[in-house]
């Protein structure tokens, strides 16, 4: 913590934040801590003069071969005390956080060793290399029956309201003859879905006897040529793709194992989802993103097209192989209980562009659970759609 009672340091402003020097950096940093290291402290202190342990210790989870320099960094700024709470309650808590923060890396294989068939074992892949998405060897998955696409309370979408959701986030009028109110999304035999990683829950949807009863679902982004996160029954996907989602049901039972570890730490009192559209959608989770492409946009993880709003397996740029996969999609007023003893995770936002700019706007996500017929699901959700 900044003593504003000792004499004035030449090496800091008048807020007590480390000066810069004609680059950039931080005056006079400690030795053998990186630019990325340091920009990520000289932000965190620019935003907050008083920052967080927890906040401070993320940073050193994520850069662990700087841990000396960093704390070096710490003493020489900040004194003993805000040392030892970083290096105690907040790095519990960050740790806690990262653990949470499942990574799927680049070679296929998610954090725990089990094999994702989108690796198509360092073969060229068809659909890109991102492997946050299951498929068989780069294939989409296919409908055997016809279904209705549901969201995360089983309510079907209504493909109207999700025509001018669309539109409105593109800045352009809602399309001419929508669909009547009311009008379900609905999946085709033959259909190719594109599924989510780790995204597989029951629900109390229609079964092949057209009777709601509980069913295990998957999450798909893209059903034929409709782009939405909705699930899909299992059994209305053709059987020959069913070794696909038994990888994706091993994996969302090691998301929902790390998540029952720590029952004790959940809060007693639910918060409501409430889905809110993104003030910047504009801007990026990620730098250096090509002007007029879709990926990484801010309001991916606000209200999305249909009211829902993602929880995520982990939070978007939050290190290697980690791009805020969706696992769930929230309704209004679904309830989200919060890990207390998780720190919250922040995705810093971007403009858009080569050599971006980074702002001084970022994402807030919190850690907790919802409560599904088969059982809680864990995951990450953006602050700014809880009340």
């Amino acid at each position: 913590m900044v003593d504003h009672h000792k004499t004035a340091d030449p090496n800091k402003n008048n807020k007590g934040i480390p000066k810069e020097d004609k680059q950039g950096d931080v005056h006079q940093p400690a030795p053998g801590v990186t630019h990325s290291t340091i920009a990520r402290l000289k932000m965190l202190l620019a935003h907050n003069r008083h920052p967080a342990p927890e906040a401070v210790a993320e940073i050193m989870v994520e850069h662990p071969a700087e841990h000396e320099h960093v704390v070096r960094f710490l003493h020489e700024h900040f004194g003993n005390a805000f040392v030892h709470k970083v290096m105690t309650t907040g790095m519990a808590k960050a740790k806690r956080a990262y653990s949470h923060d499942v990574s799927f890396d680049q070679h296929g294989k998610e954090a725990t060793g089990i094999e994702n068939p989108n690796a198509d074992h360092g073969k060229q892949r068809s659909g890109g290399d991102d492997p946050n998405r299951m498929t068989d060897h780069g294939k989409g998955v296919t409908l055997a029956h016809d279904t209705d696409v549901y969201r995360g309370d089983g309510s079907g979408y209504d493909e109207g309201q999700v025509l001018k959701d669309r539109a409105q986030a593109a800045g352009q009028a809602a399309p001419a003859n929508l669909p009547a109110a009311g009008t379900i999304i609905h999946a085709k035999q033959n259909d190719v879905l594109r599924l989510e990683t780790g995204a597989v829950k029951t629900m109390n949807v229609k079964g092949p006897d057209g009777k709601v009863s509980a069913q295990p679902c998957a999450l798909c982004f893209q059903v034929g040529n409709v782009a939405v996160s909705g699930w899909i029954p299992i059994w209305a996907i053709d059987p020959k793709f069913h070794s696909v989602l038994n990888v994706d049901k091993r994996i969302a039972a090691h998301l929902d194992a790390a998540g029952d570890k720590d029952k004790k730490h959940f809060s007693h009192k639910a918060r409501k989802v409430n889905p809110v559209l993104a003030p910047h959608p504009e801007l990026r989770v990620s730098a250096n993103q090509r002007e007029g492409s879709g990926a990484n946009m801010a309001d991916h993880y606000f209200e999305r097209p249909g009211g829902v709003v993602n929880l995520l397996a982990n939070v978007p740029a939050s290190g290697g192989g980690r791009f805020g996969v969706p696992i769930d999609v929230l309704v209004k007023d679904q309830e989200f209980f919060e890990d207390t003893s998780v720190a919250h995770e922040h995705s810093p936002l971007w403009k858009s562009g080569k050599n971006s700019e980074q702002t001084d706007m970022k994402i807030t996500f919190a850690y907790g659970k919802i409560e599904t017929p088969g059982g809680p699901k864990y995951g990450w959700i953006n602050m700014a759609c809880l009340s």
